[in-house]
């Protein structure tokens, strides 16, 4: 059995209480505040009630079956080691005498590595190793952060720091060594290359180390351009790992362009693959916990490719509360892991069904539309159009079409159009162009089959889609054959979320412009249109008012949050906070050949008491 699944609550707890005596651990009386929340924290997880909502922290049950894999990266930066008395990189500099006006320069406080740059001209390159080796290389009390990123014993850690307080950590944490790579060389190693057999885990210090005097560190914009560069293998290695895995960033800013690159490729790598392969492997996945979070941090986040997590707002009678908070963060992650309650709440089956479901009759449809092209071009090009073919198309496409077939000509005039029972044909009849119609627009710019977002019908203000096919003669848009269909007489997207509401889960599908198709929570029922065209059977015209659904969604805050928010892959997790131990949890994917969201959701009251 390999050493890291032996890892527990309790030995960590009792693993603290030896560190606490000693002089290794920093904030001791903090440190007794975490084992008394260890001991909350098993009592409540113990019981025949138990549940994932009895940890003060969330963490997406996807992360969490990845930690058990073993398939989790923890992606650490300086922020780290602040805890253990550390400078900041602006302190160090202003302590070795750089100009006061650069260290407080607005531009340069968001920009290290340029600081650095003057840092190194300002003082020497050598001296600048030099003082920074030195802070680097002082004996320091490692963190509880520290002790909690070692008792997880991922078998990758990756690191923007210079310092060797993590490794002090792991040391007493665990019993076997921690290999430590910094460049191309390192990989070749006999050590390294037999971490896979042992199962041990690996240490990627990607600037450096302060403890090896026979290495350079990475500190300057220069040093950044050569070292990523002359060490290919060494990143490609690291970028590899990040597509391959689940990454956990902690104390890390996200402002290093190099580490940001490697997300994007890992991002870009898996974006390029076919969409069949992205579906069936919904990676890479990265979070990030983030404290002092803004009202659209997880947007900001979500469009780098990063779900932001906020460690929680813990009470303690020690002054660092961030340490607290993110050992507690940390410490439920280590307990989600030891106990199975997130696998009984995991979304990710859910959204895989209901986008089977939707886009299965979706794609069918498109489909269907796209072996009448033929049919449409010749009608379009004959003076004296036959468009009989249009009511058997509208008999294949069905409640896809059940607000009609229409045929236009590249100004947006009707040439033909065919309706089901109940719809009023020559009333159906559009008196006028629909060239200004977005649906119409989108088709003569982008020429390729689409579903287009939702408007208001012209007939009877019900929120309407159309399945769209653009008629091409060398390339040049000639017309569009779409049909029309209203959410209501189509069921599948409503039976759907009716199975998922008995399951105190919610459904969100909004298209591009921020417009849910559905209520996602049942808000009101399908209904018959205000405006009726006389002959027409209201059965025919049950739908959504579209200026309902357009209101609940400028006013619905989870609706709000999921329109804004980037789905870079395929499937995202996304957290809402709604109060301090309330949030929304959902996982996000888009709809195949859509610009639409399709989002699962389900809340979560953290904290219970025992």
């Amino acid at each position: 059995m390999s050493y890291r699944t032996l890892y527990s609550l309790e030995n960590l707890k009792a693993k603290l209480g030896d560190l606490r005596k000693g002089t290794a651990i920093a904030a001791p009386d903090l440190v007794k505040e975490v084992e008394d929340y260890i001991d909350q924290l098993l009592q409540k997880l113990q019981s025949p009630a138990a549940s994932w909502q009895d940890f003060s922290a969330f963490w997406p049950p996807r992360c969490v079956a990845a930690l058990k894999r073993h398939e989790v990266i923890v992606f650490f930066g300086a922020g780290l080691s602040m805890s253990s008395g550390m400078p900041s990189w602006k302190q160090l500099l202003s302590q070795i005498g750089l100009d006061k006006t650069l260290t407080d320069d607005e531009d340069l406080a968001h920009d290290p590595l340029t600081l650095a740059e003057l840092a190194g001209q300002y003082l020497g390159s050598e001296v600048l190793q030099t003082i920074l080796r030195g802070v680097m290389n002082q004996p320091r009390p490692f963190s509880l952060g520290h002790v909690a990123l070692a008792a997880l014993r991922c078998p990758v850690y990756v690191t923007t720091n210079y310092d060797c307080i993590f490794e002090e950590a792991w040391r007493k944490v665990n019993p076997t060594e921690l290999v430590v790579v910094t460049n191309d060389a390192g990989l070749v190693t006999k050590e390294y290359q037999d971490t896979p057999s042992k199962g041990s885990s690996v240490l990627f210090k990607i600037h450096g180390s302060s403890d090896r005097l026979d290495e350079y560190l990475i500190l300057t914009r220069r040093d950044y351009r050569f070292h990523y560069r002359t060490n290919a293998k060494f990143f490609e290695r690291i970028r590899d790992l990040l597509k391959e895995r689940h990454t956990i960033f902690v104390g890390f800013s996200h402002r290093d362009p190099e580490v940001s690159r490697l997300v994007e490729d890992a991002i870009y790598d898996y974006e390029k693959a076919k969409p069949r392969d992205r579906l069936e492997d919904p990676r890479p996945q990265f979070y990030s916990l983030q404290f002092d979070m803004s009202s659209h941090a997880p947007e900001v986040f979500a469009a780098r490719g990063i779900v932001a997590l906020q460690p929680p707002a813990i009470s303690t009678a020690i002054e660092n509360v961030r340490s607290k908070g993110l050992a507690v963060a940390l410490l439920d992650l280590l307990g989600a892991k030891q106990f199975d309650h997130h696998s009984k709440v995991s979304l990710d089956a859910e959204l895989k069904e209901t986008i089977r479901r939707i886009s299965q009759e979706l794609v069918a449809g498109l489909d269907t539309l796209r072996g009448y092209v033929a049919d449409a071009r010749t009608s379009l090009e004959s003076p004296s159009p036959n468009i009989l073919w249009l009511a058997e198309l509208l008999g294949k496409l069905g409640p896809l079409a059940s607000q009609g077939i229409y045929l236009l000509d590249d100004q947006g005039n009707t040439v033909g159009h065919s309706v089901p029972p109940g719809l009023n044909p020559p009333d159906r009849l559009p008196t006028r162009s629909l060239s200004s119609r977005p649906y119409f627009q989108q088709a003569k710019s982008f020429r390729e089959a689409f579903l287009s977002d939702t408007a208001a019908s012209i007939f009877n203000g019900n929120s309407t889609f159309f399945l769209c096919m653009p008629i091409l003669r060398n390339e040049q848009p000639i017309g569009l054959l779409f049909s029309a269909a209203q959410v209501g007489q189509w069921k599948t997207p409503v039976d759907r979320p009716q199975e998922l509401w008995k399951k105190e889960m919610s459904l969100c599908l909004i298209d591009s412009n921020g417009v849910c198709l559905l209520p996602p929570r049942n808000e009101f029922p399908i209904a018959s249109p205000t405006t009726l065209i006389p002959g027409e059977s209201v059965d025919s015209n049950l739908g959504y008012r579209h200026d309902r659904l357009v209101e609940l969604s400028r006013r619905d805050v989870l609706i709000g949050h999921l329109s804004r928010s980037v789905v870079p892959v395929t499937q995202d997790d996304d957290v809402l906070e709604l109060a301090r131990d309330l949030k929304e949890f959902s996982v996000v994917g888009e709809m195949p050949q859509t610009r639409w969201k399709v989002a699962v959701s389900i809340p979560v009251l953290l904290g219970r008491k025992a």
